[in-house]
């Protein structure tokens, strides 16, 4: 894992988090390459978002929105 990647879950972890029993918390990756998971073999399984979404666990909904070959610039 990316010494980024890994800051972004600490930071989130961090956070208060309240809502609704049963409510539903989502999380949108948003990136370049990097997030899209380029290089990867397998990007839908082991790309940073699908990694995080199964560290959060239920209640929680990992969206990828990473864009192969876009810079964040």
């Amino acid at each position: 894992m990316r010494l980024g990647s890994l800051l972004i879950l600490l930071a989130l972890l961090a956070l208060p988090v309240t809502a609704e029993e049963g409510a539903v918390r989502r999380v949108a990756c948003v990136g370049d390459s990097i997030t899209f998971g380029s290089g990867i073999k397998d990007g839908e399984t082991m790309s940073y978002p699908a990694q995080l979404g199964r560290m959060l666990g239920e209640g929680w909904e990992v969206r990828h929105y990473g864009v192969n070959g876009a810079s964040m610039l």
